[in-house]
């Protein structure tokens, strides 16, 4: 965890990239005619991970990096990787695919896979577009904040991602049906709690199971008008 982390254990992992980033960045900086410039970064600098502040901070200096590379006029490209599931060292390892998807889970929604990266790697070096200086691969356009969602996905900075998503409604019954439907006001009861925890849920980025029923809404820390 970042607060127990030791200075040598924070410039273990960043030094790598910043200087390795930066010796690349001068050696290229004056080269004529360069057409491009790729640095491979990580999802971590978007989506964070869990006890890896120093390597998301060190794929934090590559994006910032290729974007002071391209405002200067010089080409420059990251892109953050996320989780490639037919990679050397992960579809190698003996476990099922649920077993590999506990594993990974908290890099949820951010795979790509192998063919999929390199033919990004080709638009990028051969395109005449001009593209952003840094390219999200992998990340899903459909997010869904159900229950188990990953971390990062209750972030609230994805919001605008997660109104993409295509939510199923097969399943999904209307309220009011469901009410119509009620024997008893402790099953009524329950049912618009359990709405209203839903509904709290998604204004607040968390899931239904961390409302709990028995707060003042104020306690939620939510501001209500009348």
């Amino acid at each position: 965890m970042f607060e127990k982390m030791t200075f040598d254990d924070w410039t273990q992992s960043t030094q790598s990239k910043i200087r390795g980033t930066l010796n690349l960045h001068h050696l290229f900086s004056e080269k004529e005619g360069l057409t491009f410039f790729v640095a491979l970064s990580s999802v971590a600098s978007v989506i964070g991970n869990m006890g890896q502040a120093n390597y998301s901070a060190g794929n934090g200096f590559i994006d910032a990096l290729m974007e002071w590379r391209r405002s200067h006029g010089l080409p420059g490209h990251s892109i953050n990787i996320g989780l490639v599931p037919d990679a050397s060292g992960l579809s190698d390892i003996a476990e099922d695919q649920e077993q590999r998807r506990r594993r990974y889970k908290h890099l949820e929604g951010t795979e790509i896979m192998t063919h999929e990266l390199q033919t990004l790697l080709r638009v990028i070096i051969n395109s005449k577009l001009s593209l952003p200086s840094q390219i999200i691969a992998g990340m899903t356009d459909s997010l869904s904040r159900s229950n188990g969602s990953t971390p990062w996905v209750l972030d609230r900075k994805f919001d605008h991602r997660l109104c993409l998503a295509v939510e199923d409604t097969q399943d999904s019954i209307q309220t009011s049906t469901l009410l119509k439907e009620c024997d008893s006001v402790e099953a009524a009861t329950e049912i618009v709690l359990n709405t209203l925890s839903e509904y709290l849920a998604d204004a607040m980025a968390t899931t239904a199971d961390a409302i709990d029923s028995d707060l003042p809404l104020s306690a939620l820390g939510g501001t209500f008008f009348r």
